[in-house]
């Protein structure tokens, strides 16, 4: 219980640190957001021209003017009067200067849109297996039920619980026969008294045997909604369906949207881990952790309450999180490299793409293609994997490094794992992966791919 207060209140100190009132929004970063069509609203672009003379412009009054004493104008179409994203979009230029400075400086608006519209397809994909393969999986007469999951935790939780309150029960025979000065010793320090009595508390006792005790084999907390199933043993078919279909439901809005909040991301990082911790040995692939570690790291890029896609409330996008990001992807590269070079010599030799189409579980359409190359183009194959998993991720996380070459790092990733997925199968895995790659690009290299909209003159 006390870990998870501590929990809390880290998480809201981190989000306090990352939306702090003193960072700025880059005036390119939403010249950009306002035309690209990616977003489909009416926003005018924001140029430094003197629109003064324009009917539907307005100037900024003389004792309002911006920070860097740049008289900002801004022409405002009839859209602004009934869009309050619009609206508030050009509040918050209004506010910036719009000068050479303000654009060198990167932001991330728009990769933080693709990188959300990108794992709500990912979480969608998820669910939608989960939905079609759980009943026969994990559900009342699938192969290994959920219910012998639930049951052996509960188990072990009331056992652990016993062996506490034994415990318990002798510290205080033994603090009796000690015969010590109770109140003296809580008055110099009074934590431990306190801490004696929450323990002997039944209220603190029925909490963490639900929320700690509850645990898996290696004693991992088991945390799942299907603890709240009145009857788990007969009907947990129900609660299967009904964790994957509210996962799906919001995935397809947060897609929609290209935005997210706390609580919409935390609520499908809850169903998903709902899933993960009952699925036993099906979902103890790489991939079903992997999506719950990148769902929580994405908890820290979006705002608590908003889901304006142009959220300035902090002035930016945090960029402990964006690091983070790239921190994920260096050590799942870094660690897919090391393990190939430290495990079967056939990734020494150079041999090993020989048999790997023919051996992988689940062969892709074109894997019978991949596999009749050469045998000098599979060794070529060896050593890109190599390079790709072994030096490329430097590019991702090593400071200083200049910004074309981080974009250069991105793209190899992206087609890296767009190789992987053209010739081989591992599920949502290789899409995953290739999300935190995103965050090696910013909003002036990503806005080149999408088309300009229609701007206000």
């Amino acid at each position: 219980m006390i870990s998870s207060f501590r929990f809390v209140f880290l998480y809201f100190c981190i989000r306090t640190l990352l939306y702090s009132p003193n960072q700025q929004v880059s005036a390119f970063c939403l010249t950009q957001l306002s035309s690209t069509a990616i977003f489909k609203h009416d926003v005018p672009s924001v140029t430094s021209t003197n629109y003064q003379h324009h009917p539907r412009s307005f100037r900024r009054p003389s004792g309002g003017s911006c920070r860097s004493g740049v008289d900002t104008t801004i022409p405002t179409p009839p859209t602004l009067q009934r869009m309050s994203l619009s609206s508030s979009l050009v509040n918050v230029v209004a506010a910036t200067p719009t000068s050479t400075t303000s654009m060198t400086q990167q932001s991330f608006w728009l990769v933080r849109i693709l990188f959300l519209r990108g794992l709500a397809l990912v979480y969608g994909v998820a669910f939608l297996v989960a939905y079609h393969q759980n009943k026969a999986l994990i559900g009342d007469e699938g192969i290994t039920p959920a219910r012998h999951i639930l049951n052996q935790a509960q188990s072990k939780a009331q056992q652990t619980r016993q062996r506490r309150q034994e415990w318990l029960t002798t510290m205080d025979a033994i603090a009796r026969g000690r015969r010590t000065n109770t109140r003296n010793k809580m008055i110099l320090n009074p934590l431990p008294c306190i801490g004696n009595w929450i323990n002997h508390q039944t209220w603190y006792q029925t909490w963490r045997e639900v929320l700690w005790d509850r645990s898996d084999r290696v004693n991992r907390p088991l945390t799942t909604i299907l603890w709240f199933a009145k009857d788990r043993n007969h009907h947990l078919n129900p609660w299967l369906d009904g964790i994957a279909l509210t996962g799906i439901v919001l995935a397809i809005c947060m897609f929609v949207l290209g935005a997210a909040n706390v609580p919409l991301l935390l609520a499908l990082w809850t169903c998903q881990r709902s899933l993960m911790a009952v699925g036993g040995p099906w979902y103890g692939y790489g991939w079903e952790p992997q999506l719950a570690e990148l769902g929580f790291h994405a908890l820290f890029l979006v705002p608590f309450v908003s889901l304006n896609p142009f959220f300035a409330g902090g002035g930016s996008v945090p960029q402990i999180p964006i690091w983070a990001m790239r921190w994920f992807l260096f050590r799942i590269m870094m660690g897919a490299g090391l393990i190939k070079v430290k495990g079967d010599r056939k990734w020494k030799d150079l041999t090993a793409m020989d048999y790997f189409y023919e051996t992988q579980p689940v062969p892709n359409p074109c894997s019978k293609y991949f596999h009749a190359m050469p045998p000098l183009w599979h060794k070529f194959e060896v050593l890109t994997n190599h390079v790709v998993e072994l030096l490329a991720p430097l590019l991702l996380l090593l400071p200083g490094v200049p910004l074309p070459w981080r974009r250069a790092g991105g793209v190899i990733q992206m087609a890296f794992q767009s190789v992987l997925i053209s010739s081989g199968n591992l599920s949502f895995l290789n899409w995953l992966t290739a999300l935190p790659a995103i965050f090696c690009f910013d909003d002036a290299f990503v806005a080149k791919f999408f088309p300009k909209a229609s701007q206000t003159p």
